[in-house]
């Protein structure tokens, strides 16, 4: 909500600065237009990215049903196999803990809350 109130307040600020008169019409201009465009930008942001998570979260969630019928099967697993299994879980635990940070940040609004309830594989 912070991204789109300060775009807000950008957009607002940089039209009363250029009605106010020449002296800082382009200074009220170009805050108008940065205003307007973050804004509209996190607009059409918004609903993509919470698609783009919840698409991920799912992904995580079959990915981790799927080691954990490789781990049953570990014998039949060769090292090379168990060595890519290791290195895709760090991978997703990575981005799992990226998602959860930059879910307690400004940027919450564009992070779906059931991020917080996926663990790291292990």
């Amino acid at each position: 909500m912070l991204i789109f109130f300060i775009s807000f307040v950008f957009l607002i600020v940089g039209i009363i600065v250029y009605k106010l008169g020449y002296d800082y019409e382009i200074f009220g201009g170009v805050l108008a237009v940065v205003g307007g465009a973050a804004l509209l930008v996190s607009l059409i942001a918004l609903p993509t990215n919470i698609l783009t998570i919840r698409s991920e979260i799912e992904q995580f969630k079959i990915t981790k049903a799927t080691y954990e019928n490789a781990r049953n099967n570990f014998d039949s697993l060769s090292f090379v196999e168990n060595a890519a299994i290791q290195v895709d879980i760090a991978h997703l635990n990575r981005w799992l803990v990226d998602t959860q940070y930059f879910n307690e940040t400004v940027f919450d609004i564009f992070i779906p809350d059931e991020i917080m309830d996926l663990k790291p594989l292990k």
